[in-house]
């Protein structure tokens, strides 16, 4: 039994490290911005602290992925969401470079969807890697 806890001890140890770590790596993009960074740029370094997960979010939580809409409009190629909403066609999210729902298709997805936490949500909101294109 006191294995059990130990290992379980050790999982959550290690995953509060992971987690530091990552919200050190957003801190130092952000704290390091000269103002010219391009949102691809920035995108990238991102990419690097957080592993990319899969393509299906879950409700409550926060993601950034790369998006090609599929339809005629604006939208951010880079998008930050909370998702608030799993459906056959897709998924619709908080979108908190826009401030708005908005609505992800499965076809427009380009990368899987790289997971925040909620301790990291308010860094990485300051980063400025929205992209925002028309179709």
């Amino acid at each position: 039994m006191a294995r059990n806890k130990g290992s379980f001890l050790t999982r959550q140890r290690e995953k509060l490290k992971q987690q530091r770590e990552r919200k050190e790596t957003f801190v130092n993009i952000l704290e390091n911005l000269r103002g010219n960074e391009h949102p691809d740029a920035l995108m990238l370094r991102m990419y690097e602290a957080v592993s990319e997960g899969s393509r299906i979010p879950e409700e409550g939580n926060y993601y950034f992925f790369r998006y090609v809409a599929t339809k005629p409009g604006e939208y951010d190629e880079h998008p930050l969401i909370a998702c608030i909403g799993l459906y056959d066609w897709g998924f619709k999210g908080i979108n908190y470079h826009w401030g708005t729902v908005r609505t992800y298709v499965w076809a427009g997805l380009r990368t899987g969807l790289y997971q925040i936490s909620y301790t990291e949500l308010e860094t990485v909101q300051q980063i400025p890697f929205a992209k925002f294109l028309k179709k």
